[in-house]
């Protein structure tokens, strides 16, 4: 399972537009308190030099080696050379304000799987700012169950092309393809024909119920 197979579950019609793929890990700041402050779309939004040239951007939050945590996608509007001061409240005021400030909406589309979506940035994690490439996305790592369904008993039922069969309720993605595959391949649908719709725990499907 790759990242674009990810994200045209919720969006399939803005991948051929220039696209970025954006990995921000700082180790003289918390980003997590940004993200819990409010602030981490201005902290994005403010860059030292014009890095987004495109029209989206895919936003991760660095983490141990290449682990990568999914936090939205972004159309990028316009940039700015004129830089505000950091807003009230903001947690670093002594971060460097920067010198291009862009104007970024995020897309309501991916929320189901912010900061749920993990995947392998790979070996260059300095190259923080890459092509998102339709040939060749990042793998998966896992996808972390929502609090919503932490509390949920019993296994997920889920279905795909109209198989319904159980999965445990946390898998790698890895592990949650091979799932897919084996109980896909029992029920007769064809070898990568299997197109998840959704998934709210450990799975991709967006309509799960108890098993």
């Amino acid at each position: 399972m790759n990242l674009l197979d990810v994200l045209r579950i919720y969006r399939q019609d803005i991948w051929s537009e220039r696209v970025a793929l954006v990995r921000h890990a700082d180790a003289r700041w918390d980003l997590d308190v940004l993200r819990r402050s409010g602030h981490f779309d201005e902290y994005q939004a403010r860059q030292s030099r014009p890095v987004f040239g495109c029209k989206y951007i895919v936003a991760f939050l660095g983490e141990k080696g290449p682990r990568s945590r999914f936090v939205g996608v972004y159309a990028v509007l316009g940039v700015s050379g004129e830089i505000p001061p950091w807003p009230a409240g903001f947690p670093y005021p002594q971060m460097a304000p920067g010198k291009y400030r862009y104007d970024l909406a995020k897309l309501g589309d991916f929320a189901e799987v912010e900061d749920r979506l993990v995947i392998d940035w790979g070996p260059g994690t300095r190259a923080w700012v890459q092509r998102l490439r339709v040939d060749k996305s990042k793998h998966v790592i896992e996808l972390l169950c929502s609090p919503a369904l932490t509390a949920m008993q019993g296994p997920l039922f889920v279905v795909v092309h109209g198989a319904g069969f159980k999965v445990p309720r946390r898998l790698s993605a890895k592990s949650f393809t091979r799932v897919l595959e084996g109980r896909a391949s029992a029920a007769g649908i064809a070898q990568g024909k299997v197109s998840v719709h959704g998934l709210r725990a450990g799975a991709f499907v967006r309509k799960g119920t108890r098993g």
